[in-house]
């Protein structure tokens, strides 16, 4: 700020005489009014002016901005009404050029020199770069009005670096230093992009290297996570953008290998997104890719992201790994329809490998799954082809290295032939086999069981076009139980002459069974009453051939009607009806004859006991076996139980007579047992008198009322 200083020096002459004393009495105040007209002369001034008044002389000293202020000072003073003399001594302030500042900042301490055109913005410069200004050089030569507003502009530069200089030489700026990122890079070229019109910045900050320069990405089965190098912001904002939703930190750091890096990091993070789980490591240009996948069209995916990679970055690592799909199968079955493949296979190349056996259509219906147990499973998958197609109809079923071959084969030979081709297969391999015959390789023959009221017994082994029904008609029978094996051999003629002669016999019987082939016959029966065994034996050479061996049984013509028998072949009770034997056809029917019969047995000849005791007369000997003869067929033939029931009269103690009829019940149980009836189908109780049958008032009333009951119960 100008400052002016005005002295007055009046100098008194002790010698003065009168006209000096006028002198001295004007004086003061033509001095005040010079020093009146010289008191604003520097309010224009940039710098510190002096203005002196000595007398009537005018004193100038101080510093000029340039030599055109200079000349105008000196003249305005010249210019005072009043004045004597003008001494000029007044300093030019000389001219910078170029015109120079340094800004400097070490280890956090700011320090300024240079030139400044004035004390204000000595000041100002201070204030705005946070630095002491005290060693600035006032000089002329500033650029423009814009200089300061560029240094303070320029000067932000050093918030963002480590240690340097700006050096602002006339509209020129450079800033030089350190920096630990490389965003400071990037932040002073913006600051240097904001001066104003006409300056211009250049900068030489260094940065250390970092190398190698890494990127790493990690996931799990809960999070993706990151971290890594960038070189600049803008790569950074292109890999977040790429994992968005991810976990991590971006370094800047110097050193990115090329241009490409973001692209890079990019395309690895998009592949790690597609995984389950897995860790990618991007060292410099190598990439090492590690990771598992849900399915093998993922890991495609992966593996093709990953070939999409810049040309100079190298895969020095890829393994995508799939679960395994166990067990790993393959299927084949034949039916009438065709045959339909399912199945697994690995790659293009397999599935290209068994199109050769089973057809492109075919194969590119097979689902790619990871797994396949080894390089061989191919060459088994076409063995099983091989198999599937050697069988008439079936199923092959590869699970892992195990062959499971079902269905049916031609004959023996054909299922002998299928077996011994999976016989040598390379060790941890394995074939199952459950085949059937379509035709087992023996001669055809048919068995018939005939008997009257059953359905004819049907087995054998048929050939290809006679069946069960058409047999029914031929014996121009009721019904045929049973069935024939099928057979793929001819010879229904054969069968269809012999079992339509045997339509014209059968009512002959009342049992027959045949066995016979084109070679063997084998002939038994029972024959119906009344029948003429060497006539029948002639009609069943007639049809079937000398060599046929026959053996017939008559039936005798004086069995009682109702008769009861075990028949000898066949083992079951039977009933003498019509003049033949029947078996009885229900259960209920059974027991009904059989307790008739124990009734007319008892009728006749009661179970006789010593007086008064449960001890079995010996004469009742003979009627305990007749009974024992008639139940144990019927209970060995049915599911029935006995209860016997022990009864007296009404004479004597009526306690006394129930345990005498249990006593007497259990010994006629004991008989029984005795002579092989089963203890479990057989009880004892004891009724007393509780139960008469007639009157206990007479002799005979009270005698039929002494008796043994046997009591059948169907379970």
């Amino acid at each position: 700020m100008n400052r002016i200083r005005l002295g007055l020096i009046v100098l008194f002459g002790a010698a003065l005489g009168l006209a000096g004393y006028v002198t001295f009495v004007k004086a003061p105040r033509l001095e005040a009014k010079i020093a009146a007209a010289v008191a604003n002369l520097d309010q224009n001034s940039r710098h510190n002016v002096y203005v002196v008044v000595d007398g009537r002389d005018i004193t100038l000293s101080g510093l000029a901005q340039d030599a055109a202020e200079r000349e105008e000072l000196t003249s305005r003073a010249a210019q005072v009404f009043g004045r004597r003399v003008v001494n000029d001594r007044l300093d030019v302030l000389q001219v910078a050029t170029p015109y120079l500042l340094t800004v400097r900042l070490n280890n956090g301490r700011r320090t300024i020199l240079g030139n400044v055109p004035s004390e204000d913005l000595r000041l100002q410069l201070g204030e705005s770069v946070k630095a002491n200004p005290r060693n600035l050089a006032l000089a002329a030569g500033a650029p423009d009005e814009n200089w300061l507003t560029a240094i303070v502009t320029a000067a932000a530069a050093l918030d963002v670096i480590e240690n340097g200089e700006i050096v602002f030489s006339d509209q020129t700026i450079r800033i030089v230093g350190t920096a630990k990122s490389p965003f400071a890079q990037e932040d002073v070229a913006a600051i240097f992009g904001s001066l104003p019109a006409g300056y211009t910045g250049d900068q030489d900050i260094s940065v250390p290297l970092v190398k190698p320069f890494t990127f790493n990405i990690t996931k799990n089965e809960s999070e993706l996570t990151f971290r890594g190098n960038v070189q600049t912001r803008a790569q950074a904002a292109t890999i977040r953008s790429a994992i968005s939703g991810a976990q991590g930190s971006l370094e800047p750091a110097l050193g990115a290998p090329d241009a490409d890096w973001s692209e890079a990091v990019t395309i690895i993070a998009k592949a790690m997104d597609l995984t389950e789980t897995g860790e990618a490591n991007l060292i410099d240009q190598d990439v090492a890719f590690r990771s598992t996948a849900a399915s093998l069209e993922i890991s495609d995916q992966i593996q093709a992201l990953l070939l999409t990679l810049p040309e100079s970055y190298k895969l020095t690592t890829l393994a995508v790994d799939v679960p395994p799909a166990i067990p790993y199968v393959f299927e084949g079955t034949k039916s009438g329809s065709g045959i339909v493949y399912s199945g697994y296979v690995p790659n293009d190349i397999v599935r290209s490998t068994i199109s050769e056996t089973i057809g492109e259509e075919a194969a590119g219906q097979l689902e790619r799954r990871a797994g396949m147990p080894d390089g061989f499973w191919p060459e088994f998958v076409a063995e099983a082809v091989a198999t599937l197609g050697a069988l008439e109809q079936g199923r092959v079923q590869i699970e892992g290295r195990t062959l499971r071959v079902t269905g049916v084969a031609a004959n023996p030979v054909l299922a002998q032939a299928i077996e011994a081709a999976l016989s040598d297969l390379p060790a941890g391999y394995a074939a199952e086999f459950d085949l059937e015959l379509e035709d087992d390789g023996q001669p055809t023959f048919i068995a018939l069981a005939y008997e009257i009221g059953k359905p004819t017994a049907l087995s054998g082994k048929a050939p290809a076009d006679l069946d069960a029904e058409m047999i029914r008609t031929l014996l121009d029978v009721d019904d045929i139980s049973g069935a024939l094996r099928p057979s793929v051999l001819s010879g229904s003629g054969f069968y269809a002459d012999r079992l339509r002669s045997l339509r014209n016999i059968l009512p002959a019987f009342q049992l027959f069974n045949v066995t016979f082939s084109e070679t063997d016959t084998k002939i038994s029966g029972v024959l119906r009453t009344a029948q003429d065994p060497e006539a029948v034996q002639n009609v069943l050479i007639s049809t079937f051939g000398e060599t046929a061996i026959i053996d017939l049984q008559s039936t005798p013509s004086d069995i009682e009607e109702g008769a009861i028998r075990t028949n000898e072949l066949t083992g079951i009770l039977e009933i003498f009806r019509g003049r033949v034997w029947q078996t009885f056809a229900t259960e209920q029917e059974l027991i009904e004859s059989c307790s008739a019969r124990v009734e007319t047995v008892l009728f006749d000849t009661k179970i006789l006991f010593a007086t008064g005791s449960a001890q079995i007369d010996p004469a009742s000997i003979e009627v305990l076996n007749e009974l024992s003869a008639i139940v144990e067929p019927c209970l060995n033939n049915s599911t029935a139980r006995i209860v016997l029931g022990g009864h007296t009269d009404n004479q004597g103690d009526g306690t006394a007579n129930s345990t005498l009829s249990e006593a007497r019940a259990n010994a006629v149980r004991d008989a029984l047992l005795e002579r092989g009836i089963p203890a479990t189908r057989i009880t004892a109780s004891g009724f007393g008198d509780t139960k008469p049958i007639a009157t206990n008032d007479s002799a005979e009333g009270r005698a039929a009322n002494r008796r043994t009951t046997f009591d059948w119960k169907i379970e």
